[in-house]
């Protein structure tokens, strides 16, 4: 049937660019075509002999170009190149066939570039990305691949064939290392093409490397039913769900029987963090002054980011006990953690004002203005808690570091 719409393809195309004196060449054609497509390549070749042994339409060579390339003449197409090439600028179809005979004539180099060359003209053409994407693929350029398959998918609307560049996509991302932007294309990929059984093997096989064995084992499970039988996926499928069940036994096994707070860090460890902070929050409402508890509760916003809400848990638990030093050195500390300067010193000065006979806030709110450059307001933090001090050591350490300050601010009377 493909045959035939090409052979009426390029009738109707020689027929367009003929005038009515051109009767001879188009019967010609058309039996060269006929021939053709219907096997018999002897006698097609016999009627393109006819049409070149005189002037003829340059159309007629799309179809003698097809002619040669299945009766695999590479050679002749290759030398047919430099003649037809502009001529043929913006026809994709011929000149993924020059690229296609330059690889058959062992020219793959000049394919290769060929090819690329054409992905930039033609984004739309699907055989001629998925060509360019194996290319960049051999010459270990991913990053240039994606950019084909994004300028395939970018420039085209959505097709029923596009899932399996999304397959691609998922691959290539999988040897990035980036789970998430391949799981993000498999799932595309299928949305598209739900019974496509390599695309629920490559999910699962994600969700397995994530850590997901439940919803891993619901990917193996529907690749099987798709695919049907299959001895060795079926085998992984059985061991996986043996092991699922076994973690769930023992999950269940550890809640009973461990404390709230080993539960909530083996919760931290498997990085389960909304439910592990949900326990610890639970516990600290009978024990609000578990140190070991809230550590742990601090923790896990660390983990979440979650960095005004320790601004308000550091700050709640040194007002509940200013005595405890290891709150303000846990804000303070909490600057290597990616928490952001201005939000930790907020908080010290808030806790500055309320307890203002503590010179701690001042002090650790000093260091971090200094680690940031902020040489006045450090200087302002510095004064502010040496007379708080009491300690001769310590009054003669912050002397020293306010007389290095004012000395690189140029503030010699303060020296």
């Amino acid at each position: 049937m493909k045959k035939h719409t090409y052979f009426l393809y390029y009738l109707c195309i020689l027929s367009h660019h003929m005038h009515a004196n051109d009767s001879a060449t188009f019967h010609r054609y058309l039996w060269a075509n006929y021939n053709h497509f219907s096997g018999n390549l002897t006698c097609a070749q016999d009627w393109y002999k006819k049409i070149f042994s005189a002037d003829s339409s340059l159309y007629t060579y799309k179809g003698y170009l097809s002619f040669l390339f299945d009766t695999q003449q590479f050679k002749k197409i290759v030398d047919l190149i430099p003649s037809l090439e502009k001529k043929f600028e913006q026809d994709c179809e011929v000149q993924l066939l020059f690229a296609l005979a330059l690889e058959k004539n062992n020219q793959p180099r000049e394919a290769e570039d060929k090819l690329v060359r054409l992905n930039a003209t033609f984004k739309t053409n699907s055989e001629i990305t998925f060509r360019v994407t194996q290319i960049f693929m051999r010459r270990k350029e991913p990053e240039n691949a994606l950019l084909a398959i994004d300028g395939f998918l970018n420039n085209t609307p959505r097709r029923p064939n596009n899932f399996v560049f999304y397959f691609y996509k998922s691959q290539i991302y999988v040897q990035l290392n980036k789970l998430p932007d391949a799981l993000a294309s498999i799932q595309k990929c299928l949305e598209i093409h739900p019974r496509f059984d390599k695309g629920w093997l490559l999910l699962a096989t994600l969700h397995e490397q994530e850590g997901k064995i439940k919803e891993a084992i619901a990917g193996y499970g529907t690749f099987l039913e798709i695919n049907g039988a299959n001895n060795q996926i079926e085998k992984h499928l059985f061991n996986l769900m043996a092991a699922y069940k076994r973690a769930e036994e023992h999950k269940h096994l550890l809640t009973f029987s461990k404390s709230p707070l080993e539960t909530a860090r083996m919760l931290y460890q498997q990085k389960k963090y909304d439910t592990a902070l949900a326990l610890i929050n639970k516990h600290l409402e009978i024990n609000k002054n578990d140190e070991a508890s809230n550590v742990l509760k601090i923790d896990l916003l660390v983990a979440m980011r979650k960095f005004d809400t320790i601004a308000e848990t550091i700050t709640l638990l040194f007002n509940n006990n200013p005595d405890n030093p290891l709150w303000l050195k846990t804000i303070h500390l909490l600057s290597f953690d990616g928490m952001p300067y201005i939000s930790i010193i907020t908080t010290l000065d808030t806790l500055a004002k309320d307890h203002p006979t503590n010179a701690w806030p001042y002090l650790y709110s000093a260091d971090l203005h200094m680690r940031n450059n902020n040489i006045t307001p450090a200087i302002n933090s510095l004064e502010r808690a040496l007379p708080l001090i009491t300690d001769n050591s310590l009054r003669t350490k912050i002397l020293y570091q306010l007389g290095l300050l004012n000395h690189g601010k140029e503030n010699y009377s303060n020296d």
